[in-house]
């Protein structure tokens, strides 16, 4: 409020055209302190709701080892952050799909901020990342936010398909 306020009062003073945000000192009161308002309430926000999810499990750099790279069914991984937009929209895609899946693909998510270690070790630079694994190797990676067909395409991919009683010719 106190900014609105000073840009008012030193537009008054310019003697010629002013903003028209802060035409008065009043009103560019008001106007910052609806600013200010309007930026606290955005920074503090709940982020990590967006982020609960019930199939897509979190995953710490202590746990990674077991739980990843000695699983016995390939594993994605979802690096990731709370303040990322497109991380935002890939974790109810990600967790719908891993609903339907849980019998043949693990899914795990690692926050690159509280586990920097991981997110290097497997040279995530840009977020989201997809991590596929398949007998504790990387096999393949998935940078940005994929379109569901390209996601669908990728966890067909990661699980061959089994054809029991197929005839031979």
């Amino acid at each position: 409020m106190v900014l609105g306020g000073v840009l008012g009062h030193f537009s008054k003073r310019n003697g010629g055209a002013r903003p028209s945000l802060t035409a008065a000192w009043r009103r560019g009161a008001l106007y910052g302190g609806l600013l200010g308002l309007l930026t606290g309430v955005a920074c503090t926000r709940e982020t990590s709701a967006a982020f609960d999810t019930d199939n897509v499990l979190p995953v710490s750099e202590s746990e990674f080892r077991a739980k990843v790279l000695e699983s016995e069914k390939p594993v994605v991984v979802d690096f990731y952050a709370t303040w990322c937009g497109p991380c935002r929209a890939l974790s109810p895609m990600l967790d719908e799909a891993a609903a339907s899946r849980t019998d043949r693909i693990a899914f795990y998510k690692v926050d690159v901020d509280k586990d920097p270690g991981l997110a290097r070790r497997y040279n995530v630079r840009s977020i989201p990342t997809l991590v596929f694994f398949r007998d504790g190797k990387v096999v393949g990676t998935l940078v940005g936010l994929p379109s569901e067909r390209e996601l669908e395409s990728r966890l067909k991919a990661l699980t061959p398909t089994i054809h029991i009683g197929a005839k031979e010719s």
